[in-house]
């Protein structure tokens, strides 16, 4: 289980700025312990109060080898596309014959 002090990285990939990220948008605002950063390609080195709207002093980093020096203790997929698949199905490899949840 995650503590609400353990320092995290949330991938957001094209997340940012739509509603495919809204459970990374939504720990932005509210989670009370640390997030070291965000991994969004697409607004890497953007201000996230710029882009968001959300006051808070996080860098947006272009991946996760650039969070590493950090020091995060989790990364949190915190970006879906529609149906719960990841916004880069190619980055999960083929999916089993059957489709991704065949072998469920």
């Amino acid at each position: 289980m995650l503590s609400a002090e353990a320092p995290v990285v949330l991938l957001l990939h094209g997340g940012l700025d739509n509603l495919s990220g809204k459970t990374g948008l939504a720990m932005l605002r509210y989670r009370p312990g640390p997030i070291l950063a965000v991994i969004d390609p697409a607004h890497a080195g953007a201000d996230l109060e710029t882009v968001t709207g959300i006051a808070r002093p996080v860098p947006v980093l272009a991946s996760m080898g650039a969070a590493l020096p950090l020091r995060p203790g989790s990364p949190l997929a915190a970006a879906m596309a529609a149906a719960g698949s990841t916004p880069h199905p190619a980055a999960n490899g083929p999916a089993p014959e059957g489709g991704p949840h065949a072998q469920c």
